[in-house]
């Protein structure tokens, strides 16, 4: 970064991860270039904040407030994984380039930032920063395989069946014409399976993967849903499947004429207090709900459990059946392991208040008083 000037896409990355940490990045209108005497008599360091354009103001209180010392933080660390985690996500995109590029800049950034020792009471911080932006390379490439692959077959034919999402994309493509006995998609992306692939999947699955009360439940019919839940969830650990089941799986043929029916491990997780920006409009006490630390099993392909890790977060609608197996009737998104929503995002569009006017008239004469 050193040597050498930004280009625009560059510099707005670099400006809003600035902003974000509380850096005011705004151009100085109407300064022009600096005259020889102001050159003259003025001293570097002068000079340079006359030029400056990000910089930290001392009684701005958007960005900090002397006077509330304590509720004021430097964290660079916390910084990175607000800004990749959401802020450039949602205004610049999350796509394999972008992602690189946003990485990129503010590694150079802190690299820049512990080359030249710029506050060295902070290496540790920054280093963790500066990791940060490894993680996020790494796991939101999972993310993307994620979200083209979820919710999986299994949970495709539990919501096709008992749920609600899938029941309602097969039934809408129905009445365009139809589901043959394979995969489809309606107009889009989203996986349709026949009804009966739907209970080929779905019996096969509980048969080799439930355990006895389950199967047996199942095998007398009357399946249903008892609970829908929209959950935060957060993967405790991965189970991918062994061997043995794999091997199982591989003798049961896919009416669909695609090999074997996929082998499934499981997922387990549990509760996540959630992304946080759904809390904007709450008051402080209304953020405060009791997380439960129980964890929860969730079955899915081997295939998709390849790209999940512990730490990676989920919104998502839960179903119970009477059975007692549970499944992601609709997947709603994904996060990463580090997604940290900032207190800072509240204030990313806030101006200072200006002046108010007053308009009177004072015999027969418009006054305008500004106050």
């Amino acid at each position: 970064m050193a040597r050498r000037k930004l280009d625009s896409v560059r510099s707005n990355i670099l400006t809003k991860y600035f902003a974000l940490g509380g850096i005011e990045a705004s151009a100085k209108a109407f300064n022009g270039g600096l005259d020889k005497e102001t050159l003259d008599n003025s001293t570097a360091a002068e000079i340079a904040a006359i030029r400056a354009t990000d910089f930290v103001r001392s009684s701005n209180s958007k960005y900090y407030d002397p006077s509330d010392t304590e509720n004021w933080v430097v964290d660079w660390e916390g910084i990175v994984r607000g800004f990749l985690s959401h802020r450039a996500v949602n205004i610049l995109g999350d796509g394999e380039d972008e992602m690189q590029l946003y990485c990129a800049v503010l590694r150079n950034f802190l690299n820049y930032v512990l080359a030249h020792e710029v506050c060295k009471e902070y290496t540790k911080d920054v280093m963790a920063a500066r990791k940060i932006c490894d993680v996020a390379e790494k796991e939101y490439k999972s993310i993307r395989h994620l979200r083209q692959m979820f919710p999986g077959d299994f949970n495709v034919a539990a919501s096709t069946m008992f749920g609600k999402t899938y029941k309602l994309h097969m039934e809408a493509n129905l009445a365009w014409g139809g589901v043959g006995d394979g995969s489809e998609e309606w107009f889009s992306n989203i996986p349709l399976l026949s009804l009966p692939v739907c209970q080929f999947v779905f019996g096969g699955i509980v048969a080799l993967i439930g355990d006895k009360s389950q199967f047996e439940k199942a095998k007398k019919g009357d399946i249903h849903v008892v609970k829908t839940e929209t959950r935060f969830l957060e993967a405790a650990d991965v189970h991918h499947a062994p061997a043995d089941i794999v091997e199982e799986f591989s003798r049961i043929k896919d009416p669909r004429g695609s090999g074997a029916l996929k082998p499934i491990g499981k997922l387990l997780c549990k509760q996540w207090e959630g992304p946080g920006y759904n809390y904007e409009d709450r008051t402080d006490d209304g953020n405060d709900e009791v997380v439960d630390d129980s964890v929860e099993e969730f079955w899915l392909e081997d295939e998709i459990l390849q790209h999940c890790y512990p730490g990676l977060k989920l919104e998502v609608v839960v179903q119970e059946l009477n059975i007692g197996v549970k499944y992601f009737d609709q997947v709603l998104e994904v996060f990463p392991s580090f997604h940290l929503y900032l207190p800072n995002e509240k204030m990313m569009g806030w101006k200072e208040p200006g002046k108010f006017l007053t308009l009177h008239f004072l015999n027969g004469v418009l006054i305008i008083d500004s106050s």
